[in-house]
């Protein structure tokens, strides 16, 4: 079962593989097929619309040979109905589009400069037209095409009055085609002409009837109406019959191969010879065939204005469309950069916010510290004093401890001023007095250098940071030192002041491990750019060095 499972998708993908390949067969030009047809038919017109639409569709497609060749065949037809400058202008257009050096295309490149070749022998310019045969030649392959050729290249030769020039060439051509065919029959009915008009007296009916005779063993029309034309200008003045006979005859042929060219010279060669009855229609044909020749040209060159109309409304059309794909791109970027601007600015925004909201935060927190580190300076660290003053003074009467109550009161209710640094008249006494109420039995405090001289240069806010810190080393010593001994120290050397405390307590047994107070105290010194070290031995007291300018 499995198996013919495996058979069944394997002929399922074949089958789909075939479908694509038969998708991929290269698309046909459908107007070059239908130009074909109309030329093949002398529907000139519907040809040479259908060639020129078939080019348009090769040009965009990027076929320059497929455009090459409908170019080719509209000079073709702008030949046929005789409109000479329009053949000039389309063939030497298809010269751009076909590769010279292409061997496979040289059969058209041939037959486009024979078409040029013919247009300009007919507007009378016969150098240029022998420049475009000996091109046309250069590039011709096929036997017939190069006899063709030939003997239009002599012919010119013989309407320039050059005979002998002509009549080498056809003898050449004549000696490269076998006999009994169409290219002998052509070049010996061109042998005759060239020889008599050359010399009145040479009888060229050998010739003719030779040619004559091959072409009717052929069937070829185009070739009788030629030998017909020739005999009856050759009968026009010793037989007017005979030629009038022979006229008659191209008029057949002319029918028969539907030119309406060679109509209007067989009409010609009849009214020479009864103009009563065929003058009216030979002039009557001749309008016709001006106007109708006038209607081609106009039309052929009016298809070729609507199409190049076409391709510049199209390219017009592009060009809009180009424009407008530009701005709908530039609108795009402009919008995305926008939308990203809008986009970064919210962000922006978010992190502006959130570091306001931090920094909001922050400055609440260090508005609490703010307020918890003044209430540890100026109101724990009061309370502390008064209450070792309590202890320590005996002679404390109730209203002095009322009065530092009150004092402690007015710096409660006014901490949350900023400006709160008290102004110190006599700093010195009232540090002295800060110090002495530490003083107890088991603790004896003395303070060197401490002068009204000293403090005079610091500053208020100096003198209060070194107040709180002072007060909070000393409330340090009293609560967690036991020391017996404290020793403060103060000097001025140049602009700075030194205080050294020394204490004879435990110190500091873990190392520099501060609780909050000691943290104020390093931020006060700082605060006024100050330093301050802790020497700590175990069991051999505690040093403090602080310094300061007194700026």
């Amino acid at each position: 079962m499995k198996r013919l499972l495996h058979l069944a998708l394997c002929a399922v993908i074949f089958i789909s593989c075939i479908k694509q390949k038969a998708k991929k067969k290269t698309v046909i030009n459908p107007y070059f097929e239908k130009a074909y047809e109309f030329r093949d038919e002398s529907r000139f017109d519907s040809a040479f619309s259908n060639f020129n639409k078939a080019k348009d569709l090769f040009l965009t497609i990027k076929d320059s040979v497929g455009a090459g060749k409908c170019l080719v065949n509209m000079a073709y037809i702008s030949n046929k109905v005789n409109d000479h400058f329009g053949t000039q202008e389309i063939g030497l257009q298809a010269l751009n589009y076909l590769n010279l050096n292409d061997t496979s295309l040289h059969s058209f490149i041939s037959s486009n400069y024979n078409y040029l070749g013919l247009s300009t022998y007919q507007l009378g310019d016969y150098e240029k037209a022998l420049f475009f045969y000996e091109e046309a030649l250069k590039y011709g392959k096929k036997s017939e095409d190069i006899s063709l050729i030939i003997n239009n290249k002599a012919k010119v030769y013989e309407e320039m009055g050059n005979y002998d020039t002509a009549l080498k060439i056809y003898d050449k051509s004549i000696k490269d085609v076998s006999k009994n065919t169409l290219d002998y029959a052509r070049t010996l009915n061109n042998i005759g002409i060239t020889q008599r008009l050359k010399d009145s007296t040479y009888n060229p009916l050998p010739i003719y009837f030779e040619s004559l005779t091959t072409r009717k063993k052929f069937s070829d029309f185009d070739g009788l109406n030629s030998s017909y034309g020739t005999l009856a200008d050759y009968y026009r003045v010793t037989k007017p019959d005979s030629s009038f006979f022979y006229a008659e005859k191209m008029l057949l042929m002319a029918n028969k191969i539907n030119s309406a060219q060679d109509k209007l010279r067989a009409f010609r060669k009849l009214s020479l010879v009864a103009p009563t009855k065929y003058l009216e229609k030979y002039l009557t044909l001749l309008d016709s065939l001006d106007v109708a020749h006038n209607s081609a040209s106009n039309k052929f060159a009016l298809i070729r204005y609507e199409t190049e109309k076409h391709k510049s409304n199209l390219l017009l059309a592009q060009n809009e469309n180009i424009k407008k794909r530009n701005n709908i791109v530039q609108l795009f970027f402009v919008t995305l950069l926008l939308v990203g601007a809008l986009i970064f600015g919210y962000f922006i925004y978010r992190k502006r916010k959130r570091q306001l909201h931090q920094e909001k935060e922050l400055e609440v927190k260090n508005t609490e510290l703010k307020y918890v580190k003044k209430v540890h300076d100026r109101v724990a660290n009061k309370v502390y004093q008064v209450i070792s003053e309590v202890e320590n003074i005996a002679e404390l009467d109730k209203e002095q401890i009322l009065d530092k109550l009150d004092a402690i009161y007015e710096i409660s209710r006014d901490i949350s001023y900023e400006n709160t640094t008290p102004h110190y008249e006599d700093f010195a006494l009232k540090l002295a007095s800060m110090l002495h109420s530490y003083k107890s039995d088991r603790v004896a405090i003395t303070c060197e250098g401490n002068t009204a001289s000293l403090w005079e240069n610091v500053n208020e806010v100096s003198k209060e940071e070194i107040f709180l810190v002072l007060q909070e080393l000393f409330t340090n010593m009293d609560k967690h030192s036991e020391a017996s001994i404290v020793k403060l120290q103060i000097n001025q050397e140049d602009e700075q002041i030194n205080i050294h405390y020394y204490d004879n307590g435990i110190g500091l047994p873990d190392g520099l491990n501060f609780n909050n107070g000691l943290t104020n105290t390093v931020s006060r010194i700082n605060a006024i750019a100050g330093t301050i070290t802790f020497e700590s031995k175990n069991k051999n007291g505690l040093v403090i060095q602080i310094a300061f300018p007194t700026f």
